[in-house]
C-alpha cells in the first residue's frame, strides 16, 4: 500500500502547531513522523519532510536517516547526509529553541547517531571521533551499533561490556546494555553457546532494572526473533515477558497496552488462539477501566489494542480501535493533544500497512482540518 497520505496527515498535523510558544512540541512530533518514514524506507517522503523542519531536531532526522541509509549499505548516499548533518551540528554550540543555554545533549544524541552510522558503515575512526565523550544517555547507540557490527571474538567482549554496564547500576548504562543484549540476540542466532552465555548475563544483571524496561528488553527480542520466523524462541520469550508483567501493579493505562502488546506478539509466536483470549480480556479490561485512564492518554492505549489485532491478523478489529482512537483524541478540547494523537493514529496506521477505508480517511482529514486554537 502506499504510506504517502498517512504520512502526509501526520507531518501535517505535526506542523499545524504555533511555532511560539509550541516549537518544541512541534518539533518532537515532526520527528516522529520523519522516523516512521525512515523505517518504512519511504526515502522521499523522509527527506521532503526534513527539509520542513527547524531547529536541532532536523539534524537529529538526518542523522536518522543517515543511520538507516548505512544499515542499507547505501554507501555514499549515507555519507552525503552524514555530511549535511554535520553542517546542522554547527548551531547547536550555543542555543537552541528549547533553551537560553547550552544543551549538550541535544548535541550527543546527534553525535551518538552520527558515530552509529560511521560504525555500520565500517569507518571506526570517524566513529571515534564523533563520538568522544558521549553521556551516558546517549552512547547506548554507539554501543548497540558496535556490537550489531561485531563479529568472530569481538562478540566476547561485547557480552563482558553488557556485564560491566549493569554492574553500573545506573538506568542508562541498564538501556545500553539491553541495547547491545538486543543487537547480539541477532548475531548469536547459529552460536549456541554464547547466546546461552549471553541470556545469563543478561538476567543476571538485570535485577535491579524496573520491570517494565526488562519487559521492553524481551520483547524486542521476541520481535526479532519472530521476524527471522524462530517461533519458538518467539513463545519463550513472550512466555518469559507475561510473567514478569503478572509480578507488576501497573496503572490501567500502562497494564493493557503492555498486555495489548505481548498478546500481539503471542499470536505471532504461533499462539492464536491464546492471543485472541489476551486481547479480548485487555479489550474488557478497556471497557471497564476506561475512566481510570486520564483523557490524553485514551488514544495511546486504544492504539496499543489496534496494533496487537492487526498483528494477530484481525483487520477489521484493527480497523475499529484505530476509528476509536481517533474519536477518543477528540475528548480533549484542545489542539496540542489532538495533533500528537492524530500523527501517532497516522503513523500507527503506516507501520502496520493498514489501509483507511473511505469513511476513516475522510474523518482524518476532518479532524486535521480541524485542528486550531485553543492549544
Amino acid at each position: 500500500m502506499s504510506h504517502a497520505f498517512l504520512l502526509d496527515v501526520a507531518f501535517t498535523a505535526a506542523s499545524a502547531f504555533p511555532t511560539v510558544p509550541h516549537a518544541r512540541n512541534r518539533a518532537r512530533i515532526q520527528e516522529s513522523v520523519v522516523s516512521t518514514c525512515i523505517a518504512l524506507n519511504e526515502d522521499l517522503l523522509a527527506v521532503r519532510c526534513i527539509e520542513k523542519m527547524e531547529g536541532w531536531r532536523r539534524g537529529l532526522a538526518t542523522a536518522n536517516y543517515a543511520y538507516r541509509l548505512a544499515q542499507r549499505g547505501e554507501r555514499e548516499k549515507a555519507r552525503h547526509y552524514l555530511g549535511l548533518v554535520v553542517d546542522l551540528l554547527v548551531p547547536l554550540g550555543a542555543v537552541t529553541e528549547e533553551d537560553t543555554g547550552s544543551q549538550t545533549w541535544q548535541k550527543e544524541r546527534i553525535l551518538a547517531r552520527i558515530a552509529g552510522a560511521y560504525t555500520l558503515l565500517g569507518e571506526p575512526e570517524q566513529a571515534a571521533r564523533h563520538g568522544q565523550g558521549l553521556g551516558e544517555a546517549e552512547v547506548g547507540v554507539l554501543l548497540a551499533a558496535r556490537a550489531g557490527a561485531a563479529s568472530g571474538a569481538e562478540l566476547d567482549s561485547h557480552i563482558l561490556l553488557v556485564e560491566q554496564l549493569f554492574a553500573n547500576g545506573s538506568f542508562d548504562q541498564a538501556r545500553s546494555a539491553l541495547a547491545i543484549c538486543a543487537e547480539l540476540f541477532d548475531r548469536l542466532r547459529d552460536d549456541p553457546e554464547r547466546a546461552a552465555k549471553l541470556g545469563v548475563t543478561m538476567r543476571a544483571g538485570w535485577t535491579r532494572v524496573p520491570l517494565f524496561v526488562r519487559i521492553e528488553g524481551l520483547a524486542d527480542m521476541a520481535r526479532r526473533a519472530a521476524d527471522r520466523q524462530d517461533f519458538v524462541k518467539t513463545l519463550e520469550l513472550v512466555a518469559e515477558a507475561e510473567g514478569l508483567a503478572d509480578q507488576g501493579a501497573w496503572t490501567a493505562q500502562d497494564g493493557i497496552a503492555m498486555g495489548a502488546k505481548l498478546a500481539g506478539l503471542r499470536h505471532a509466536a504461533g499462539d492464536p488462539v491464546r492471543a485472541r483470549e489476551l486481547l479480548d480480556r485487555e479489550v474488557a479490561a478497556y471497557a471497564t477501566r476506561r475512566g481510570e485512564i486520564n483523557d490524553i492518554d485514551r488514544c495511546d492505549v486504544v492504539l496499543a489494542l489496534a496494533e496487537a489485532f492487526h498483528l494477530a491478523g484481525h483487520e477489521s478489529e484493527a480497523l475499529r480501535h484505530y476509528r476509536t482512537a481517533l474519536e477518543e483524541s477528540l475528548t480533549n478540547p484542545n489542539s496540542r493533544p489532538r495533533a500528537e494523537d492524530l500523527a501517532a493514529i497516522c503513523c500507527s496506521m503506516a507501520r502496520c500497512n493498514v489501509e483507511p477505508d473511505e469513511a476513516l480517511r475522510a474523518r482524518l482529514v476532518q479532524v486535521c482540518d480541524g485542528l486550531g486554537n485553543p492549544w
